[in-house]
């Protein structure tokens, strides 16, 4: 499985070890595997030694003279970066997109901005936000015997949860899953930066009594890094999903939430945040994730808010690159209340005020890399393909 190549290197350490490490190993392996293999063995010293030895004796004399006339490489008009190993795409697709983002300090935050635009602002809470979400850390605290399973499992792997939504694999959806990896990739990068922006404290740091399940990440809980790539992934996987509807699917500004009994915020008594009915799919193990977050005793509610809304925001504007457009977006996120749970209503409410209604593309020139990726992608989820 070679097709998330760097993720051992940029994203396995930037999670650190306890995230790193599951990506670490199988992504290493990737790296050597396209760099360390012969076509039926591994290299080492012994197999170089034997081929010598066999072209002594079969090639004989040889005064340097060329016999083929290769076509260049990628010369394929409609698939052009197919020549080169999944390896060595991620490097070259990797610098297409740090190129497009940047990062910058913001007043007790920071900002991201996509080509110079303004995608995001992220404030950190004051003080006293923190103290009062610690009652939900005792809440969730209940649950943990029951999660501790999905909890462990998600510190280092999160994209076979999406898997078993969206059958993902190294054949039928190859190109889907190097594209989640390469979004995860460039969504590390960015989300770490922030985080440093941000520095938060984590529930610990609060109260001995939160007692997490899991080690407690060194970096900041403010916003929660698991959160805004479960959401990423979410996003990008429930736009690529809507090529298995009869209609052409775009994603939404918002999380694409169907009408459940007219409700436009979440009732307690009918609508259990475990169940987050009427949004895609995608979004239900997003949430679910960053929940497993706050049950494990290593983020507050709001961290899983502000990572939710990064995630959506990074993985649309992902989607809008590789079509050759750009959004414009409003001013900073205003986070909800601190006496409020994470939601999905709330995020769904914070991506729409987001928007900037009524606004027009930017059109603008797609890395040509990462744009055939994702049609790559895209062609694995037409209707009757792969099904």
């Amino acid at each position: 499985m070679d097709f998330g190549i760097g993720q051992g290197t940029a994203h396995g350490t930037a999670h650190g070890t306890a995230h790193g490490t599951a990506h670490g190993t199988t992504h290493g392996t990737a790296h050597g595997t396209a760099h360390g293999l012969h076509a039926g063995g591994s290299a080492g010293p012994a197999l170089g030694h034997a081929i010598a030895i066999t072209h002594d004796a079969v090639i004989g004399f040889w005064d340097g003279t060329p016999e083929f006339g290769p076509a260049p490489l990628g010369s394929d008009a409609e698939n052009p970066f197919d020549y080169l190993s999944p390896t060595n795409r991620a490097y070259l697709i990797d610098g297409e997109l740090c190129s497009l983002f940047s990062v910058h300090p913001s007043a007790d935050g920071g900002t991201i901005k996509q080509k110079g635009k303004h995608l995001l602002t992220l404030k950190r809470p004051e003080p006293g936000y923190f103290k009062t979400q610690l009652r939900f850390l005792r809440d969730y605290a209940d649950l943990r015997s029951e999660r501790i399973n999905e909890i462990s499992i998600q510190t280092g792997d999160l994209i076979s949860f999406f898997g078993a939504v969206g059958y993902l694999n190294s054949t039928r959806r190859k190109y889907t899953t190097e594209l989640l990896y390469t979004v995860l990739r460039m969504t590390a990068r960015l989300e770490h930066q922030m985080k440093h922006l941000c520095r938060a404290p984590r529930p610990i740091d609060l109260s001995p009594s939160v007692n997490p399940v899991i080690q407690t990440p060194d970096h900041s809980a403010f916003p929660s890094g698991h959160a805004t790539e479960a959401f990423v992934l979410a996003t990008v996987l429930h736009a690529l999903m809507g090529g298995l509807t009869d209609e052409t699917v775009e994603t939404p500004r918002d999380l694409g939430r169907e009408t459940v009994d007219g409700l436009s915020r979440r009732n307690p008594a009918t609508e259990p945040i475990q169940t987050n009915q009427g949004y895609p799919m995608p979004y239900r193990v997003a949430a679910r994730i960053a929940i497993n977050r706050t049950i494990a005793g290593v983020h507050f509610p709001i961290d899983s808010t502000a990572g939710a809304v990064m995630g959506c925001l990074i993985g649309q504007s992902l989607q809008d690159i590789a079509q050759g457009k750009l959004f414009g977006r409003n001013a900073a996120v205003k986070m909800p209340d601190k006496t409020e749970d994470f939601d999905l209503h709330h995020v769904n409410d914070l991506l729409i005020a987001r928007t900037i209604s009524g606004a027009a593309a930017t059109t603008q020139d797609a890395p040509a890399g990462f744009a055939w990726l994702w049609r790559k992608a895209q062609a694995e989820w037409t209707k009757g393909v792969g099904q």
